[in-house]
């Protein structure tokens, strides 16, 4: 497996961690976490809500390296699309926190 794509994804998930912690006292109250499908406000929390997003991100990144590491032993291409999934998905998640933190 490749150890370099798994250090980015700890890191993306570290990072989002750190973010949040410091943009936590920027987050409007209510926060908006899904919208419809018209556009209205679906879920809203408090500020609190936007932990959310990190943890949501560390349990995906986890989730894709343990995939991988099961993987792993069958078939290496497999271990890396699965990794490579992990990572696009981070990427997604970023554009969430953003949104949510700005």
């Amino acid at each position: 497996m490749a150890s370099g794509l798994v250090l980015l994804i700890a890191a993306s998930a570290a990072a989002m961690w750190g973010l949040t912690r410091y943009l936590f006292d920027s987050v409007d109250d209510p926060l908006t976490l899904r919208l419809r499908a018209d556009g209205s406000p679906g879920t809203t929390t408090g500020p609190g809500g936007i932990w959310q997003v990190p943890f949501v991100a560390t349990m995906l990144g986890l989730m894709s390296i343990g995939t991988a590491l099961l993987v792993a032993r069958r078939d290496r291409f497999a271990s890396r699309f699965v990794v490579g999934a992990g990572i696009f998905v981070q990427a997604l998640i970023w554009v969430a926190a953003i949104t949510l933190l700005r």
